[in-house]
């Protein structure tokens, strides 16, 4: 039994030499593999270092190239030759070769990176012109020329009419006319005098024509409406209106009533035998060199000291019509044209003496009274 127990400590003592034995082989195969490890891993550092260097040599050495191709382009000078037997044309294909390797420095070269730049060349052809540009301003004016020779002597005009009655009438009433302008005050404060001159469309020689037109007033039968006598003119100028007839007050046109006996001269009326029932007419005219005029019935001619404008004969409307005003209308009268349709309206008749409360003799009963206007 102390043998048995002694052969089996024996054995386990072994047992445990040889456990520690294995425990410490493992051990040194294993810090064995990691020193290997190790070394193998500062071994890479060491070869990126070295690659690194390289790679930072050449990053500076392209730097350079890029530079040298630069200014080379600015020059002009595009062809670049390496020292080998290949050719390359343009700076881009130089740097191309030099990133890839196959320009780097080379044993026997006398040239490791770009070239230097070469002569200039020769000037190239000439270009094409441009546009014509824009003009210029207008310069200043030059001096005056000198006079040039006189011309030839031209044609003789027509030879005149000569002087007839008439163009010396109407010579002395343009000159009259004158002389009355001039006579004007300087000032003008006299205002002048305007008169309706019935019957006509123009006025004397020595007036101003303000307007022309047509003689308007009351119809004669209405019992109300304007008594007067009214001067047109020929184109009205509307303000505000209503359309229709409302009932108010009318204006009328106005005819010559002469079917008792014609005293006035046609020659105003382009042939007409007549003027009965014709349209009558008007103008206002303006006496620029006095001040006030007057129309005087049963007159054909002005006092002293004023000036005759017209004279004719005095009308107003029927005495069995409605009362109206007299009016003055030219001896010579004028018509309106197309206005011959008996329409009534306004009317002018003669106006006749009555004796009576009219003294006759010097009036003569039924006689057609005359009138002359008159300015001053």
């Amino acid at each position: 039994m102390a043998y048995s127990s002694t052969v089996q400590g024996k054995h386990m003592v072994m047992m445990l030499l040889h456990f520690l034995l294995a425990t410490q082989l493992v051990t040194a195969v294993l810090t064995s593999d990691l020193h290997g490890e190790i070394e193998t891993l500062k071994a890479l550092v060491r070869s990126l270092a070295r690659e690194n260097i390289q790679v930072k040599d050449r990053m500076e050495n392209l730097e350079k190239m890029v530079k040298s191709l630069q200014i080379a382009v600015l020059r002009g000078k595009t062809t670049v030759k390496s020292t080998g037997t290949r050719a390359f044309t343009t700076p881009f294909q130089v740097l191309q070769r030099r990133a890839e390797g196959d320009l780097g420095p080379k044993t026997g070269t006398t040239c490791t990176q770009l070239c230097p730049p070469g002569r200039d060349g020769r000037d190239g052809a000439p270009g094409i012109p441009g546009l014509t540009g824009k003009d210029g301003t207008t310069g200043p004016q030059g001096p005056q020329g000198q006079q040039g020779p006189q011309g030839t002597k031209g044609d003789a005009g027509p030879p005149g009419k000569g002087l007839t009655v008439d163009s010396l009438k109407e010579l002395v009433a343009i000159i009259d006319k004158q002389q009355l302008l001039t006579a004007m005050p300087v000032n003008g404060t006299s205002g002048g005098s305007v008169y309706t001159r019935w019957g006509r469309t123009t006025c004397p020689a020595t007036a101003n024509l303000v307007y022309s037109g047509i003689v308007g007033g009351s119809h004669y039968s209405n019992t109300g409406g304007g008594a007067n006598y009214q001067c047109l003119p020929r184109i009205p100028q509307w303000g505000n209106y209503t359309v229709g007839i409302q009932s108010l007050s009318y204006m009328y046109g106005a005819e010559y009533e002469t079917h008792s006996g014609n005293l006035f001269s046609l020659e105003n009326t382009n042939g007409l035998t007549s003027i009965h029932d014709r349209d009558a007419v008007c103008v206002v005219c303006h006496a620029a060199t006095r001040s006030s005029h007057m129309m005087v019935p049963g007159w054909k001619e002005c006092p002293k000291t004023w000036s005759k404008e017209y004279s004719g004969y005095l009308m107003a409307e029927s005495h069995g019509h409605h009362r109206s005003t007299f009016a003055c209308v030219d001896q010579s009268p004028e018509v309106n044209p197309g206005g011959h349709t008996d329409k009534n309206g306004a009317l002018f008749y003669h106006v006749e003496a009555n004796c009576g409360s009219l003294p006759c003799p010097s009036y003569v009963n039924g006689r057609e009274l005359t009138c002359v206007v008159c300015t001053k």
